[in-house]
């Protein structure tokens, strides 16, 4: 069975480069004491025969918790939400986007 999706294909490479714009507008806002958590932002394509996705993650245990507690003060630099605040600004783009790259 041929694969619908190639390596390289048009979404491939959209969803890389949203995955990268995101990961640009995201880094910025991730909270810092030593830069492990901001070091650990990553994007991964993940390609099956019929489908291709991208997973954007930031990969430290602590990660889920500084992104949720609203509290946290960081003297460093960085915030709470720092996925999901740009994420939302940039959903429409994106959105554009992967309906332009669909309509291929």
């Amino acid at each position: 069975m041929r694969p619908l999706l190639a390596a390289g294909s048009y979404p491939e490479r959209g969803l890389r480069v949203i995955g990268n714009d995101l990961q640009s507008r995201v880094v910025p806002e991730i909270p810092v004491e030593e830069g492990t958590l901001r070091g650990s932002a990553h994007v991964e394509i993940v390609r099956t025969p019929t489908s291709v996705s991208m997973i954007f993650s930031v990969d430290q245990p602590y990660a889920a918790r500084q992104h949720e507690s609203l509290g946290f003060h960081h003297p460093k630099g960085g915030k709470a939400k720092f996925i999901e605040d740009p994420f939302k600004q940039m959903l429409p783009r994106y959105t554009a986007a992967l309906a332009k790259i669909a309509s291929f």
